[in-house]
């Protein structure tokens, strides 16, 4: 396993990290995803193809670093970093920090919210706790696994406000969906996601684009692997 306290061929300024966690924490989505593209584009990795990784992360610093490097590695890298930032990001914040949708409105609209994740990543239990991500490059997809370890939450429940809303605030999982990933499944109680990538072939380039969810999410309460 790989604790990514190297930024793994990624230099992004810290100034930066904390520029674009202000900005996705309050913006809507597309500035949202344009603050997130802006930021890969500016710390885009140097290594070659990665076929397996796992990775231990602990802060948002991190998940930003890691999400564009492994983007780097699909057919479309902002979409896909975008939506690996999502799931790395919510795990660590609603999972192991156990900021939930209405403690960050309140946290938001105090002007706290900076202030609070600071803290909780800084104070037990909260700061022993970390996000592993799984990284799998097959033929014709990817997958990518991302585990906290926080309490869960009722996943079919939340999709189903989301869908009805049009505040911001706790729609990345859905942006994540509809924009990044062919599939996406809740594990266990809720604090493992499974994001899969699926590949379009082209006979010029080959495998290029991404295929898109075709069929509705399905999630698994059972014992995972």
């Amino acid at each position: 396993m790989t604790k990514l306290s190297l930024p793994c061929g990624v230099m992004a300024a810290p100034h930066d990290c904390v520029a674009l966690r202000k900005t996705v924490a309050r913006a809507p989505r597309s500035q949202r995803e344009q603050a997130i593209r802006a930021f890969i584009s500016k710390n885009k990795p140097a290594i070659g193809l990665l076929k397996r990784g796992v990775f231990e992360i602990r802060s948002f610093e991190e998940a930003e670093k890691l999400s564009t490097m492994l983007g780097s590695h699909c057919p479309d890298p902002e979409t896909a970093s975008i939506g690996i930032w999502e799931l790395t990001s919510n795990a660590i914040e609603h999972g192991n920090l156990e900021i939930d949708r209405e403690l960050k409105a309140r946290l938001l609209k105090s002007g706290e919210y900076m202030n609070e994740l600071e803290r909780r990543l800084n104070a037990v239990p909260f700061c022993e706790r970390v996000v592993i991500v799984d990284f799998q490059r097959r033929n014709a997809s990817l997958r990518i696994r991302v585990s906290d370890q926080g309490n869960g939450f009722d996943y079919a429940r939340m999709m189903e406000e989301q869908a009805g809303e049009a505040d911001f605030n706790g729609r990345g999982l859905m942006m994540a969906r509809s924009l990044a990933f062919s599939g996406l499944r809740f594990l266990g109680p809720g604090n493992v996601v499974d994001a899969v990538i699926r590949f379009k072939r082209d006979r010029k380039k080959g495998f290029s684009s991404t295929v898109p969810a075709a069929s509705p999410d399905v999630q698994d309460r059972g014992t995972h692997p």
